[in-house]
């Protein structure tokens, strides 16, 4: 589908670990393919893989053309821009009329760090159309939790722990109510620490 154009690849380590070979020797011109012109992102590097070696084979092959794209913390003028995109193209699929941010909002929106980079952007742009009744949009400052993200849910405070794993405050994106996130760790290491699950349950607060 994509002859003689391009064809992105978002997240190109979250694929299938049995699509890397085949995507490396597409790339390395060892199978027959059309003419196309491949980019690949990914927040992974070289030799922190881990166990998955096939993927660090893939990112070496990719890295021999890399295009390096600073986090959007360091590029904070062009967040107004990325904003305006993303709210004329969301509120569209969404049907609704919005035609720009309050001023307050984009100055909330410049100061905050974006752990999440832009998918956590158009995800905050997303959950705020989808609530507004107005055509001027507000970003509430709820949105905007520096917390650490698992899945659908960010991480707020820590509740306790114990040899099996911690538990968290957590919030989900959506849900208005606070929930405890488990957190179940495979293998505990001096200095290292590697979360294999993790389980979510509502919380009332007292």
């Amino acid at each position: 589908l994509a002859a003689g154009g391009t064809l992105f690849l978002d997240a190109v380590h979250e694929l299938p670990v049995e699509c890397y070979p085949l995507l490396e020797a597409i790339l390395r011109g060892e199978r027959a393919t059309a003419d196309v012109r491949v980019i690949a992102s990914t927040t992974q590097s070289v030799g922190r893989s881990g166990q998955h070696s096939r993927l660090d084979s893939l990112l070496r092959t990719l890295s021999r053309g890399r295009i390096a794209v600073p986090a959007l913390a360091d590029r904070r003028e062009d967040i107004p821009a990325i904003v305006g995109h993303f709210v004329h193209r969301l509120a569209r699929q969404l049907g609704k009329t919005v035609t720009g941010v309050s001023p307050e909002s984009m100055t909330r929106l410049e100061a905050y760090l974006w752990p999440g980079n832009i998918r956590e952007l158009r995800t905050v742009l997303e959950r705020a159309i989808m609530t507004t009744r107005s055509s001027v949009l507000e970003i509430d400052e709820d949105l905007l939790d520096e917390g650490q993200a698992v899945g659908s849910y960010r991480l707020v405070s820590p509740l306790g722990s114990g040899g099996m794993g911690e538990v968290w405050l957590a919030k989900h994106r959506l849900l208005a109510r606070p929930a405890a996130v488990k957190l179940i760790r495979h293998d505990v290491k001096r200095g290292c620490r590697t979360i294999s699950s993790c389980a979510a349950f509502s919380a009332r607060p007292r």
